[in-house]
């Protein structure tokens, strides 16, 4: 049999395959000793893939945001879009992505070892930062068009640097991509793990809560994927997580004494309910074709949010 971490590894690739049958034909103790490594493995695994997915979302939002007023403001090929308005655009400072490049290096000392996301994810960094450097370009060139009081018709200087923004912002869209694909992939295997070895130990409120984040992250990432999709490619995610939503509300409601003992569950709580009713709100707009650019900055902002709050709750708490 392996040992140390390989086992918990083989396990892991055994439990969806074998379920129930995993621990069977073994002495009662070494059942219980291999469903705590295997619980505390899987934990191991969700905590690290929370940290990626929150530097991930970190660089969205800040990214997102500088891309849509560029694009706003600046035809392909350098012209403004609005030639009376000009260009009004300030780049992303240097020290923007260090939070991730902390995380990383945090990351690197964290078991279990993650190599292959962990380069994917500084890859994602790195592309962040190519963006950062060109949108930094674009803001020197306008203070300097400014200072040479250049003519409405002249912009030269912008025509140079768009290509070269346009073609950074799709590497770091291309390494965005890749980053969610192999977090979502590690959650898909360890997501049901975690879940079926909590079921014994932890209280409904945990499971359910953990259950409401678990249907989330799939929800999010179908219902803001690029191209718009069509509202049937993700009915089922939506549908599953409104049921974990559900679930976990009652659950709440259900024993408020020992709920408010959990620390921040009442916040949680009260944004589950706000990102479940945002989440109904853009299924909706899916279903209707009337999904904008800031719905979708809404959505992922709920998602980021509530994913804080997870992180914050100690259900051990005091």
């Amino acid at each position: 049999m392996p040992t140390g971490s390989n086992w918990r590894l083989a396990a892991l690739a055994a439990l969806p395959l074998a379920g129930c049958m995993l621990f069977e034909d073994q002495a009662p103790e070494l059942v219980e000793e291999q469903r705590y490594d295997l619980a505390e493995f899987a934990e191991q695994v969700d905590d690290k893939l929370r940290m990626f997915d929150g530097c991930r979302d970190a660089l969205a939002s800040v990214m997102r945001e500088n891309w849509e007023r560029y694009a706003d403001q600046v035809e392909i090929g350098g012209k403004p879009t609005r030639k009376r308005e000009g260009v009004s655009i300030r780049g992303i400072t240097e020290n923007t992505f260090r939070g991730c490049r902390r995380s990383l290096v945090n990351a690197s000392r964290i078991l279990p070892a993650m190599a292959k996301i962990e380069q994917v994810t500084s890859n994602l960094v790195g592309a962040a930062e190519q963006y950062a450097s060109q949108s930094r370009a674009v803001e020197r060139y306008l203070d300097q068009r400014q200072r040479d009081g250049l003519g409405d018709d002249d912009w030269a200087g912008l025509a140079e640097i768009d290509p070269l923004i346009r073609a950074a912002h799709q590497r770091w869209l291309d390494a965005d991509l890749a980053l969610t694909n192999a977090i979502d992939t590690r959650h898909l295997e360890n997501d049901p793990v975690l879940l079926g070895v909590l079921t014994d130990s932890r209280s409904s409120l945990e499971l359910d809560t953990r259950k409401l984040m678990v249907r989330a992250r799939p929800m999010v990432r179908c219902m803001t994927a690029t191209p718009t999709p069509e509202p049937r490619d993700c009915q089922v995610a939506f549908d599953e997580f409104a049921a974990a939503a559900t679930t976990f509300a009652a659950t709440w409601a259900g024993d408020r004494v020992a709920a408010d003992k959990v620390f921040w569950m009442r916040t949680f709580a009260t944004d589950a309910e706000e990102f479940r009713s945002l989440a109904s709100e853009f299924h909706g707009k899916l279903e209707q074709s009337r999904v904008r650019e800031g719905d979708v900055e809404r959505l992922l902002a709920g998602h980021a949010g509530l994913a804080r709050d997870f992180d914050t709750l100690d259900f051990d708490f005091p």
